[in-house]
């Protein structure tokens, strides 16, 4: 699990779509939605408002966490959206 505070949502869904396995994002009331397969789960995340204390994600593919790691690296160097 990591915990993203702010992000570019269009670069994230990105990554969704280019990681292998799932991805899920864990709501506070303990649900976890899949982004990679449940396009009700991604319309409702394009909808919502990241809070202050971030979201939490998850991949099944642990090779999938890697470009997520890169992805939050490379926009901190550069346009700082991301932090983890």
């Amino acid at each position: 699990m990591f915990q993203i505070y702010r992000m570019n949502k269009a670069r994230l869904m990105k990554q969704i779509n280019d990681s292998t396995g799932s991805v899920f994002l864990h709501l506070p009331d303990g649900e976890s939605l899949d982004l990679k397969r449940d396009q009700s789960a991604v319309r409702l995340f394009q909808m919502m408002e990241i809070p202050k204390s971030g979201i939490t994600l998850s991949v099944v593919n642990p090779k999938d966490f890697a470009g997520f790691l890169h992805m939050m690296a490379e926009s901190k160097l550069t346009e700082d959206e991301y932090a983890c």
